[in-house]
Order: C-alpha cells, then sequence, then structure tokens
C-alpha cells in the first residue's frame, strides 16, 4: 500500500514495485520487546541514470511510550537547547519534556490536518531553496511522516526564544 492507501505500484506475488512514495506495512506487536523484522529490498537505475534510494523504517504511533524514537529526540532536544540557547538540560529535564510535548502536537497537527507528505503542501511551514540553488527536488521535499514539519515547527519555536534573539 502507497503512503496515502493507493495501490500506485505493482505486485507480483510477494514482492512490490513502485517508483516513488513508499510502501507501509501496518504491523501490530502483542507486547514489547525484542523483535527481528526482516527486510529485502533492491533497486535499479531508472531510465534518467538515476539509482534509487532505499531506506526502511519502524514507525510507533504511540509518542509517550518510552520507546527509541522518543529518547531520540529528546536528545536531539537537548542538543538543539544547548546549541542555539546556550542551555546545559538534563533530557528528563522539564524544559525538554515541554519541547517534546510541543513536537508531538505539531507533528499530530500535521496528521490532523489531512495535507500531502511534502513539506510544501502546509501553510505553516515554508522551505525555500536560497537564492542561486537549484530547485528542491520532490525526494528532498518529501515529509512521508511528518517529522519535518514538526522538525521545522521546533526550530522556529526555540529560534524565536529570546535567548537565542538576544544572547
Amino acid at each position: 500500500m502507497d503512503h496515502d492507501g493507493s495501490t500506485s505500484g505493482s505486485a507480483s506475488g510477494a514482492y512490490w514495485s513502485l517508483t516513488s512514495g513508499y510502501i507501509e506495512v501496518p504491523i501490530i506487536l502483542p507486547q514489547s520487546g525484542s523483535y527481528t523484522i526482516s527486510l529485502t529490498a533492491y533497486g535499479v537505475p531508472q531510465s534518467d541514470g538515476v539509482s534509487p534510494k532505499i531506506s526502511a523504517h519502524l514507525n510507533d504511533l504511540a509518542p509517550y511510550s518510552d520507546n527509541s524514537g522518543e529518547s531520540q529526540i529528546k536528545s536531539q532536544l537537548k542538543y538543539l537547547h544547548e546549541r542555539l540557547l546556550g542551555e546545559t538540560l538534563d533530557v528528563d529535564s522539564e524544559e525538554i519534556h515541554y519541547s517534546y510535548q510541543f513536537f508531538v502536537a505539531a507533528w499530530q497537527a500535521r496528521w490532523d490536518d489531512g495535507v500531502d507528505f511534502y513539506i510544501t503542501d502546509s501553510n505553516s511551514e515554508s522551505c525555500e531553496e536560497p537564492e542561486g540553488v537549484a530547485a528542491f527536488s520532490d525526494d528532498e521535499m518529501a515529509d512521508p511522516q511528518h517529522t519535518l514539519a514538526a522538525w521545522s515547527q521546533v526550530l522556529l519555536y526555540l529560534m524565536t526564544d529570546y535567548q537565542y534573539l538576544h544572547e
């Protein structure tokens, strides 16, 4: 299934083929624990000679479940607070908690808005190439999990903090 529920690719037995977008396979794990998930993927250059980009992601849609995604986002928030605001915070600090809540709210709002899966499909984020730089490709503007949009909101939030503006 493609990101929008369509079947834009083609299926053949246990194989799926598509030229853009992504394949989503929803699964529900019965309990927390360690699991092994195997994926076999390959790509061949298209007629334009461009080699495909292939990646795999495991997504957990429960933002407050103490999963590795939550801890990685909080670690990045800790780094951004230090880098942009000069704040040395613990990953479990109240400020990181509030920043994480903001990230989750921005991420969930993007899903709730029902916008397409490109950063340019939003009224609240904008990402334009700098003057003299070639236009961004669709691949560079793709935001299939809406995390690019959420991070852009977090960066805007941090960069409008008085400590960033005046320190």
